[in-house]
């Protein structure tokens, strides 16, 4: 799951667009290029395909990576996300990721008061995650998930049966709330479409 925060990161965050407050909304723009002339021999990939192309090598190129480096470097990113961003900047970048990965419509954050019917777990998505000490005096880590309709379910397990590298990202989306709509409208996204192409 860090792996996948950071490949968001570094597809958002690159050199050449750090210039200050504006930096994101620049960069969601860049990550749409105008289609250059097609070569004679074949056309080049979408503007959408590359986007999800090079978001995709990067989470490749990271799964296997040090999980703590990786969550090192992922709060640096998200430390320089915090000082030249904005709100409009991260909704702009989402937009660009939901449209690559042709997301439909759905909740990634509990709806309140919850729709009617049981949790879909079909559609189930990380949305927080809490440690706390059990009745036993042992280290529990409870997650809590929603799904598409906003329905929340919570499940607690002992910390030994936890992710860790879900529990590093989800801390992640607790530094702040430009955090938080980063992870909900960025890399969730881009966690679904995984999801839907191993069903």
């Amino acid at each position: 799951m860090v792996h996948i925060v950071l490949a968001v990161f570094l597809a958002v965050s690159r050199p050449g667009v750090r210039r200050g407050d504006g930096a994101l909304a620049e960069g969601a723009a860049e990550l749409e290029p105008e289609v250059p002339a097609p070569p004679e021999a074949r056309s080049p990939p979408p503007p959408r395909q590359e986007l999800q192309g090079r978001i995709e090598a990067s989470v490749e190129r990271f799964a296997d990576q040090d999980r703590e480096a990786l969550a090192e470097r992922a709060a640096s990113e998200a430390r320089w996300l915090e000082r030249h961003s904005s709100e409009q900047s991260i909704e702009q970048i989402g937009e660009v990721v939901r449209k690559a990965y042709d997301t439909p419509p759905r909740a990634y954050a509990p709806v309140d008061p919850p729709p009617p019917g049981d949790f879909d777990h079909d559609t189930m998505l990380p949305y927080a995650v809490r440690q706390e000490a059990g009745v036993d005096g042992s280290a529990r880590v409870t997650y809590t998930w929603v799904d598409a309709q906003g329905r929340s379910l919570e499940i607690e397990m002992a910390e030994e049966e936890s992710d860790p590298a879900l529990t590093a990202a989800l801390k992640m989306a607790e530094r702040s709330t430009m955090m938080r709509q980063l992870f909900q409208t960025s890399v969730l996204p881009v966690l679904e479409a995984q999801l839907r192409q191993k069903h």
